[in-house]
């Protein structure tokens, strides 16, 4: 009668908010608990089997991501094909931690069968936690922003693309023209010439950028600034080994300004206390 109304409150006590639950007294057979059948369970693990070290598990992010690094460092191990499934559902835990760890812990005994049973199971529990999956309609998302260079918005869509996974390539082209500024050369180009790869889109497109970015530089360095910084009258054919020059000689100039500004300010304050005298 007492045991009954004891388990009655603690029942009580634990739907309490901010009450921390009873503490559970283990089995005295729980040393003996396994998630595993025997076809896994009694497999002799290999002799120098060790798990490979990753990143850990806590179930925050993408489960089918951690799969795949799992798999990917199993891979790299040794493993006779006889045991490698047992193994491979062994050394799983290994990869987990916190919440994910419990979660695996409190598996039911007996109720794995098979690596893919665990993965199945390990991505139903933490699917709140997979990637939204991307398409090829996203990258009609990706815009050039005005005044952004071509460039940047060439890396933007390319980080877009590789995560979309069986991206068809007439997509992903009509995307990257649409996304471009209306007004731009490259989006002119693109509409005058039709493209059937990306390779080719991209080909354009890295020519565009260097002669946006040698336009750029000329800006801001001029022909009669760049002969001027080498030294030469003479008629310069514009070369990044030529700008190259032409920097680390501009680089050189303005640290010898610097130098010559503070050795004339420490001569300045010398004149003003001879011998260190304030």
């Amino acid at each position: 009668m007492f045991s009954k109304r004891l388990e009655a409150m603690e029942l009580l006590l634990a739907r309490l908010p901010g009450v921390a639950p009873p503490i559970t007294k283990s089995a005295p057979n729980c040393y003996a608990d396994t998630p595993f059948t025997d076809a896994i369970a009694l497999v002799e693990m290999p002799k120098k089997f060790i798990v490979p070290s990753m990143k850990m598990y806590d179930g925050t992010t993408d489960p089918d991501n951690h799969i795949a690094q799992y798999k990917q460092r199993m891979f790299t191990t040794a493993i006779a094909k006889e045991y490698r499934e047992a193994s491979m559902c062994k050394g799983f835990g290994s990869s987990l931690t916190g919440p994910a760890l419990q979660w695996f812990t409190n598996l039911p005994n007996a109720s794995i069968d098979s690596f893919a049973s665990l993965t199945d199971r390990f991505v139903e529990q933490f699917a709140s936690s997979r990637n939204i999956e991307r398409t090829a309609d996203d990258l009609y998302e990706v815009i050039q922003k005005r005044g952004e260079p071509l460039r940047d918005y060439v890396g933007r869509f390319n980080k877009e693309k590789v995560s979309i996974p069986a991206c068809v390539t007439s997509t992903a082209i009509s995307a990257f023209k649409r996304g471009l500024l209306p007004d731009s050369d490259l989006y002119k180009e693109l509409t005058k010439y039709q493209c059937r790869t990306m390779e080719d889109v991209l080909s354009r497109a890295w020519a565009q950028i260097r002669w946006e970015e040698d336009l750029h530089i000329d800006t801001y360095f001029p022909h009669d600034l760049i002969r001027a910084l080498l030294g030469t009258s003479v008629p310069l054919e514009m070369t990044d080994r030529t700008r190259d020059h032409a920097v680390k000689a501009l680089a050189r100039e303005a640290t010898a300004e610097a130098t010559i500004d503070h050795s004339t300010k420490l001569r300045a304050t010398n004149a003003h206390h001879p011998h260190g005298q304030t």
